[in-house]
């Protein structure tokens, strides 16, 4: 064919693209011979605009099912809709957005179908009424085991079925020559129904699967305690004789997830174990956990410091009655209470000591480690006094502090000052040989202090605790 364009002749070539108007897939490709053999081309036209609205229909190759059965229902809308909106009463699902969905009735009767379709430039509708007969299909069979779906050791049961006629046995999805309602089976196998109606309709029963296994031995617990109960805070190891299959148990209540050889917990209770084989099991016998409680031991109770190479009392508050009690300590020894909870300990001339205690509770359980670090002080005249012949006892001291002089000629001025330095009490004292000096400390709180005695260009240093 010739274009109607003067020079190709008279003969001319039309479209009629209105439907596919705003559809960007469609392209249009002319072509003509010329005179000399080639092809002429004109190609890759794009038709633009606006698209005609919708114009709804819908069909389904199939109009008569049974209840349940699947039906395809087709979208043969003009001018290309671009959504849906089916409605199916007595589907299963009773709206549907999608172009040909597959539905499926619940009750029998004759169905009316109804679709909207839409595009950019409006929509249309259409309903189609009774469309589609849906006829009833038969009572839906049940197939059964007199003794469930596991056979354990060889043993049979009966499969039976409560449809009366018109029935079909499958076995492993094959037909196979039974006509009766029940019979005996022992081997593995799946079963079912399959039921037809007078109107050509048929349902199939429920699957049924049969599985059979050997019952395990009866398995055995073992446990990593030496007895039968474990401390707060603590935890036990349970074991099961059978490798594998195993699920785990407490208080009669399964516990998920709780399949291997080993169970690891930290709760009392009473545990068993079951051993399966394909739903053929055994229990192992019940074995009682209980948990004791653990003594709650207060803090050391003690000072934080003492003097190198004196001694020095701690005590706690045991939280259990009956208890025993282990001290220990670096730089330093129990003097006397080893045992107790009170003790008396002599300390090196280490700068520091650490004094542990642990309670052993009568039922075998430990309190927590308690610990307490002590400064150790230098009270050495020796080493602290610059010239001065001095001694200041005792140390520590309760009421009274005494300090004695040697060849002392000039008055003499004292200090006490707390371990921040601060300067909390000061008296000078007459000049005096070999005389002793007393001054009563009782307003002072228990604690370190350093004492500071001058005498001209004297002086010396002095630690002492006030307890």
């Amino acid at each position: 064919e010739d274009w109607c364009t003067a020079g190709f002749g008279s003969g001319c070539l039309t479209f009629n693209l209105t439907p596919y108007v705003g559809n960007p897939n469609i392209r249009v490709r002319i072509e003509q011979k010329s005179n000399a053999g080639n092809n002429l081309f004109v190609d890759n036209i794009q038709i633009t605009g606006t698209p005609l609205a919708p114009k709804a229909n819908l069909y389904s190759l199939t109009k008569t099912v049974c209840v349940g059965d699947d039906v395809l229902l087709m979208d043969s809308s003009l001018n290309n809709p671009t959504s849906y909106f089916w409605e199916v009463p007595d589907a299963v699902t009773s709206i549907y957005t999608t172009k040909n969905p597959i539905v499926s009735f619940t009750s029998p009767g004759l169905k009316t179908i109804k679709l909207k379709v839409t595009n950019q430039s409006g929509s249309d509708s259409i309903e189609k009424v009774n469309y589609i007969n849906v006829l009833p299909s038969p009572q839906v069979p049940v197939v059964s085991s007199s003794k469930g779906d596991i056979l354990c050791d060889g043993d049979s049961t009966t499969i039976s079925t409560d449809a009366s006629s018109n029935f079909i046995w499958f076995k492993n999805n094959l037909q196979f020559n039974m006509t009766q309602t029940s019979f005996i089976q022992k081997e593995e196998a799946e079963f079912f129904v399959r039921v037809s109606g007078t109107n050509g309709c048929r349902i199939k029963s429920n699957l049924l699967k049969i599985e059979t296994g050997l019952t395990p031995p009866k398995p055995t617990i073992t446990k990593d305690l030496t007895g039968t109960a474990f401390c707060e805070g603590g935890s036990f190891n349970l074991s099961s004789s059978a490798a594998s299959n195993n699920q785990w148990y407490v208080n009669d209540t399964i516990m998920l997830n709780q399949n291997n050889k080993v169970y690891s917990g930290n709760e009392a209770g009473t545990y068993k174990v079951k051993v399966s084989d394909k739903g053929c099991f055994a229990f192992s016998d019940e074995l009682a956990i209980t948990k004791l409680p653990r003594p709650v031991t207060s803090a050391i109770s003690g000072a934080n410091y003492a003097i190198k190479g004196d001694t020095a009392r701690f005590s706690v508050t045991g939280g259990m009655t009956g208890s025993t009690f282990n001290w220990t300590l670096t730089s330093g020894s129990v003097q006397s209470g080893s045992g107790t909870n009170s003790v008396l300990i002599k300390f090196t001339t280490a700068a520091t000591s650490t004094v542990n205690v642990q309670e052993n509770a009568s039922n075998g359980c430990k309190g927590e480690l308690k610990s307490l670090q002590v400064n150790l002080v230098n009270t050495s005249i020796s080493e602290l006094e610059n010239g001065l012949k001095l001694n200041v006892y005792p140390n520590p001291a309760k009421e009274n502090l005494n300090i004695q002089m040697f060849d002392s000629e000039d008055d003499i001025l004292i200090q006490v000052m707390d371990v921040l330095g601060r300067n909390i009490y000061s008296t000078t004292l007459q000049e005096a040989s070999n005389k002793v000096f007393q001054f009563d400390i009782n307003n002072f709180a228990n604690g370190l202090y350093i004492l500071h005695i001058s005498q001209g260009e004297k002086s010396a240093l002095v630690h002492f605790v006030k307890e």
